[in-house]
């Protein structure tokens, strides 16, 4: 997302210059960005994204999730166009208009920062308009409500399955009060599972502190909880457990749904990025054992 940013930031800070600009981006090594800009049309620039396909079970619409067109939309209002045509090779492409870019830089970076955000903003779509059901009607409703769209594609579903990486997913689960996510914990090799683990414990530990009381309840496990008896069968077996969260009304009213979303979308990378981080303190703690011993000798 740094990356994008940065690139984004130049291509707006440039406009009076009227540069020529046609960046590609990788972000997790699985999703592909483009990035355009014209001298002969210095006004907008062309954002493209290209997202990997997707396992039969997670619910997609012309290579996009449920729901991506809409959130896109609603997320950056008349800022963008979605282009009926996407970029060839890319699933979307907005074309950005510059000159409705806020007068103050602050804004500017706030507005640059959503843009660079959109991996976020359309893989996160399905699983908004999960939570924001809660506020409008009870989600045994979904699916019976006039106007199609998301509600209709997820019609009487028991589990919603979205998809955060190649392979990877986790289930949203609609109740009448409530939208339980489950994330199957997977990582790449044991070690990597066996930090994973501890960091899960204490992320535990660390939740029945006051300080986290408001936050949405949260259980881990190392066996399936009950809500994935009727789910479908996974591709791949987690070796790390299983976390729940379980969203309330209260959690999505007004701001918070933007940011339960976020927060939700992200946890696998919240806890991968912790888990290379340990990986990193214990590597150099090592290295600096190993150069004392043989400055020792």
């Amino acid at each position: 997302m740094v990356a994008i940013l940065e690139q984004i930031s130049f291509g707006v800070n440039s406009l009076e210059k009227a540069l020529e600009i046609d960046v590609h981006l990788l972000e997790f090594n699985d999703i592909r960005y483009r990035l355009q800009a014209s001298v002969k049309d210095p006004r907008y620039m062309r954002l493209s994204i290209k997202i990997p396909a997707a396992s039969p079970q997670v619910p997609m619409e012309d290579s996009l999730p449920l729901g991506a067109i809409e959130a896109v939309e609603e997320a950056y209002g008349t800022l963008v166009e979605v282009q009926k045509v996407p970029e060839a090779g890319y699933d979307l492409t907005l074309k950005v208009d510059l000159h409705q870019l806020p007068p103050t830089e602050e804004e500017r970076f706030k507005l640059m920062t959503k843009l660079a955000a959109l991996r976020a903003i359309i893989m996160g779509a399905p699983l908004r308009e999960t939570l924001k059901s809660l506020l409008s009607q009870p989600m045994a409703e979904m699916g019976e409500t006039e106007g199609g769209g998301l509600q209709t594609a997820y019609e009487k579903k028991k589990n919603i399955v979205i998809l955060h990486r190649p392979g990877e997913f986790f289930y949203a689960f609609p109740q009448s009060e409530k939208v339980t996510i489950v994330f199957p914990m997977r990582f790449k090799d044991s070690n990597d599972a066996a930090l994973g683990v501890a960091f899960l414990q204490e992320f535990m530990e660390a939740r029945r502190g006051s300080a986290s009381s408001c936050a949405p309840p949260c259980s881990y496990s190392r066996t399936p909880p009950q809500e994935l008896e009727d789910a479908p069968p996974l591709e791949k077996q987690p070796n790390a457990g299983f976390v729940s969260f379980i969203i309330f009304r209260r959690h999505v009213d007004g701001e918070r749904l933007e940011k339960t979303t976020w927060a939700i979308s992200t946890f696998h990378a919240y806890v991968s990025y912790h888990v290379k981080c340990s990986k990193a303190f214990m590597h150099t703690r090592m290295r600096t054992r190993v150069e004392s011993l043989i400055q020792d000798k």
